[in-house]
């Protein structure tokens, strides 16, 4: 019953490879305009998922990998209507305690196909 899609942060640069974190959540508005105009789009409702707050990669190690886990039992019971639909999620990352982000991929955009699971 849960859906685990795996995400991840990762450090470029030949720098010694120090330990850092950076804070991750959906972006709501970002995936407002992104169903916005699109009857076909709906946005995953905050009730259905889970996604860690933070994310800690290690000293010596370049990338960590984290989920967003969503609750197909929960979304195909409470949402029916979302099975002819894609199902979509804005999750970025920001406030890195070290080093710098990348803004352009710093977001990634979640697309489910909702007739895979009704």
């Amino acid at each position: 019953g849960l859906l685990q899609i795996v995400l991840g942060v990762y450090r470029s640069g030949k720098q010694t490879l120090k330990g850092y974190s950076v804070e991750v959540a959906p972006n709501i508005i970002e995936t407002k305009k992104f169903i916005m105009d699109n009857d076909k789009r709906v946005m995953l409702p905050e009730d259905t998922y889970t996604l860690p707050s933070v994310v800690n990669v290690k000293d010596g190690e370049r990338q960590a990998i984290f989920h967003l886990t969503i609750d197909l039992n929960k979304l195909t019971k409470e949402y029916p209507d979302f099975g002819t639909k894609d199902i979509c999620l804005i999750v970025e990352i920001s406030n890195p305690s070290k080093y710098e982000l990348n803004e352009y991929l710093s977001k990634t955009n979640i697309i489910i196909d909702g007739s895979a699971f009704w």
